[in-house]
């Protein structure tokens, strides 16, 4: 597992890198009508899922798999939905979303905690999306301008840590690499 993930730093770099682009344009149009806000949310997950597939299939890393699965599909549905839900509905889904890729990022951490010594970044990844989409289900009427500022911030921090994780990877990649030639 140590090694598909040394192998796919860069995708998970991008990953984070995508993450961070979007906070940003978050937090930059807070005033974003509930249509826009659907399609940006929707783009994001789509991208990030494809990545996630794609890297997944590419190191045979089925957890990594399911979990773009899973923000793929959760971009299709937004997507195919539109923005006749209500910002409740909205709400919800995002939670859920949050809340499923959490686990599957804590879950990852916790097998690889014996092989990588960082997996710390990953729990905290994974617990950041876990406590926002707690939060956001236990707290739903704070409205869809609150979605957008906590859906900013959660994707801004998620993109740090992934950004993080991605480096370590590849300076671990690269001394593993170094050692098999030594």
């Amino acid at each position: 597992m140590l090694e598909a993930m040394t192998r796919s730093w860069g995708a998970l770099a991008f990953r984070g890198a995508v993450a961070i682009l979007f906070g940003i344009v978050a937090f930059v149009w807070p005033g974003v009508t509930i249509g826009v806000l659907v399609f940006l949310l929707a783009a994001f997950a789509l991208v990030e899922g494809v990545i996630n597939v794609v890297s997944g299939l590419r190191v045979r890393h089925g957890l990594a798999i399911a979990e773009g699965v899973v923000s793929v599909l959760f971009g299709i549905v937004v997507v195919v939905v539109g923005p006749a839900w209500t910002a409740l509905a909205l709400l919800y889904l995002v939670a859920a979303w949050a809340i499923l890729t959490g686990i599957a990022r804590i879950v990852a951490a916790i097998q690889l905690r014996r092989t990588l010594s960082n997996e710390w970044l990953l729990i905290a990844s994974g617990a950041a999306s876990l406590i926002f989409g707690l939060i956001a289900a236990v707290f739903p009427g704070a409205g869809i301008l609150a979605l957008l500022w906590f859906v900013a911030a959660w994707s801004f921090i998620l993109g740090i840590f992934l950004i993080v994780l991605a480096l370590q990877l590849r300076q671990l990649a690269h001394g593993v690499s170094r050692a098999g030639v030594g």
